[in-house]
């Protein structure tokens, strides 16, 4: 990857191997059957609506007006 082509989708990969790296392991093992969703959800839910929500902030200049 190169920065300036996708930042969004760079960021999520890097999350995406945080997530493997230290969430991943850390779950319960009852968990384990679910991983793969409760992965999906968080980086591609979660993570993904922060970086949309904090860019819109960012271009709009609201930053003050929370």
């Amino acid at each position: 990857y190169t920065l300036g082509t996708d930042k969004k989708e760079f960021v999520l990969n890097v999350v995406r191997r945080l997530y493997d790296t230290v969430i991943g392991p850390a779950l319960p093992y009852w968990l384990y059957p679910f991983s793969s969703a409760i992965k999906a959800f968080v980086v591609d839910q979660l993570v993904s609506g922060f970086i949309d929500w904090a860019v819109t902030k960012y271009k709009d200049g609201s930053w003050g007006k929370l």
